[in-house]
């Protein structure tokens, strides 16, 4: 099997530690010969299944890459800056929802109004399994919703999923055409980044997946982990903390708080000391507040029990305001001291970059 455009990707991205696990590659491969082992790229050797092709040298899978040269020209305006008029505290007026989510529970209600609205067929979310390792899903009915609240700190390859195999086998789709979906996705920047190099391409025809992911909400992030340092090696082993044990995981104020059973107060841990075990690939990016979602979302900015909004675009703006309008959720003021709170952790994030 030809492996050199692979092998490029490979040489400038994976072996340079500057894979973010997004899964982009595997998405987009039109010979189905990429998969994700241990949260890295593969090529699969078609003959080993007969479903793979040989690689067709075309270098999606390094040109969509979020850390190779971006090279877009966005058909959307977006606007990066922080600000009174585009940056709202929020929380939702759901009850269940309320109960059992992390800070305010707009990212939930946001698509819990998409499903009600009928603006969506799926949300592209990500849920644990029983060892608390995060998933990528795409659901279909605010009915399972539930599965998938809560903040998380492992990558979850959410683009990875985006595959026409998975997406006509593995989900009920109203129509017979997959190119007709309309899905919700929910990730972090790299990932939402990835989504919108794919979107701005300029072509005849969309690349695949592109044309199906119609609302992009991104999560405000400093950095991630892989589920191996932070749970087995941090978690389990530094800390003696049993996984089976665990309820709650949030970072607040500096701290990393794990709520376990049969304790009423939170174990707390400093974030520094989490610095060993931060993905390699973190260290090349410099959006903290996910600049290129429709809407941002984060707890950094809002007191406890609300979220931070940054609305982007007008799509963004449009089922913001509608949501707002039809009583989803509920809103405060912000001060020019919470937009600033915003700001001293995008500039340190910058900073932090690698060259």
């Amino acid at each position: 099997m030809s492996q050199s455009k692979f092998f490029e990707l490979k040489e400038k991205i994976i072996e340079t530690g500057k894979c973010t696990s997004c899964g982009t590659c595997v998405a987009v491969c039109p010979a189905h010969c990429l998969e994700l082992h241990d949260l890295k790229p593969n090529m699969i050797d078609s003959k080993e299944s007969s479903e793979v092709n040989e690689c067709l040298e075309c270098n999606l899978c390094l040109n969509f890459c979020p850390r190779s040269s971006y090279n877009m020209e966005f058909t959307e305006k977006y606007d990066p800056k922080i600000s009174l008029g585009n940056t709202f505290s929020a929380r939702t007026n759901d009850k269940e929802i309320k109960a059992r989510c992390q800070d305010g529970g707009i990212v939930t209600t946001i698509i819990k109004f998409l499903f009600d609205e009928k603006l969506i067929d799926g949300a592209l979310v990500s849920k644990f399994n029983k060892d608390w390792k995060p998933e990528p899903i795409i659901i279909q009915n605010k009915e399972e919703l539930k599965s998938s609240s809560g903040t998380r700190y492992n990558i979850s390859p959410n683009v990875s999923i985006l595959t026409l195999k998975h997406l006509i086998e593995d989900l009920d789709l109203p129509y017979g055409d997959v190119n007709k979906l309309r899905i919700a996705f929910v990730g972090t920047p790299c990932q939402i980044l990835a989504i919108k190099k794919l979107q701005s391409y300029k072509t005849n025809s969309q690349i695949f997946p592109s044309n199906v992911i119609k609302y992009t909400i991104g999560l405000f992030c400093m950095e991630n982990f892989q589920y191996d340092k932070i749970m087995e090696e941090f978690v389990s082993k530094k800390l003696k903390i049993s996984i089976d044990s665990l309820k709650r995981m949030n970072i607040s104020k500096g701290k990393l708080l794990i709520q376990i059973d049969g304790n009423d107060e939170p174990i707390s841990v400093a974030v520094k000391e989490l610095d060993p075990y931060t993905n390699s690939a973190c260290h090349y990016c410099v959006d903290f507040s996910n600049l290129y979602a429709d809407i941002s979302v984060g707890s950094i900015g809002s007191k406890s029990g609300y979220s931070t909004i940054i609305v982007r675009n007008k799509k963004g703006r449009e089922i913001f305001e509608r949501a707002l309008k039809k009583d989803y959720f509920k809103t405060i003021q912000l001060t020019q001291k919470d937009l600033d709170s915003i700001r001293v952790l995008e500039n340190i994030k910058k900073n932090k970059i690698k060259n």
